[in-house]
């Protein structure tokens, strides 16, 4: 039944944030939200069964809880070899109120 919208409320939505970077074997997978209040949250990710470059976090009934503009970055840490740690671009998707 997805339509293209995602709507408050909505349990089991997939966010998948393309990253570059092949993130097998990173320590941490965590996604950095800014809701449209300015409320800041990490959501955890794991890594896409589809493809290695993308995360995704699949959506609870808490974290689609407001209507508007959700900021997001992506996050990962690599342990060993470099031990990188950063934030992805920022990127943005809508939530819409039921009904619209």
């Amino acid at each position: 039944m997805y339509n293209g919208k995602v709507y408050r409320g909505d349990i089991g939505t997939a966010l998948k944030l393309y990253t570059g970077v092949d993130l097998t074997g990173a320590s941490a997978l965590q996604i950095f939200v800014k809701k449209p209040s300015g409320a800041e949250e990490i959501w955890y990710a794991g890594v896409d069964s589809e493809d290695p470059k993308t995360m995704v976090h699949i959506c609870t009934g808490s974290n689609l809880d407001e209507s508007g503009e959700y900021l997001v970055q992506a996050f990962a840490r690599f342990r060993g070899g470099t031990g990188w740690a950063g934030r992805g671009q920022t990127a943005s998707f809508f939530v819409y109120e039921p009904w619209t």
